[in-house]
């Protein structure tokens, strides 16, 4: 155990420390036993772009791409563990009358099932979700 003992005195009117008196050692024994040691990390980053405009008073457009990744290691384990996901978004009406919307999300994980040559798919990794709506307002 360490332990320092000051010695106060008065120097120009202050207290002050004119001294210190060590007790003990600050060692350690040469011997590090480590047992039942483990770890686990995880990286995430994230993402988010909007834009959004007005052209000619008529024309309203918005546009958001969406991004996010984890990955996460364990010890004992091989492979790390891995999530992937990107959406989009774009939206346009004029007049606040008349609409379209398209809308994707593209989410990977290798936990999904893996994607064969006979099912429809957009990239050997990605298995994509696409929506599109166009609509209109109708007033009474």
């Amino acid at each position: 155990m360490l332990l320092f003992s000051p010695v106060w005195s008065t120097y120009n009117g202050h207290d002050v420390i004119s001294s210190i008196t060590q007790y003990g050692k600050d060692e350690k024994s040469a011997v590090e036993n480590i047992n039942n040691s483990a770890y686990r990390y995880t990286y995430n980053v994230s993402g988010q772009f909007d834009y959004q405009n007005t052209f000619n008073e008529d024309h309203n457009v918005f546009a958001m791409v969406l991004a996010n990744a984890w990955q996460t290691q364990r010890s004992g384990h091989y492979h790390r563990t891995t999530n992937a996901n990107l959406g989009f978004q774009a939206s346009y009406n004029y007049q606040h009358k008349y609409y379209a919307d398209f809308s994707a999300a593209m989410p990977y994980s290798q936990n999904c099932p893996k994607v064969t040559a006979r099912h429809f798919h957009l990239q050997s990794l990605w298995d994509g979700i696409w929506q599109k709506k166009i609509s209109w307002e109708i007033q009474f």
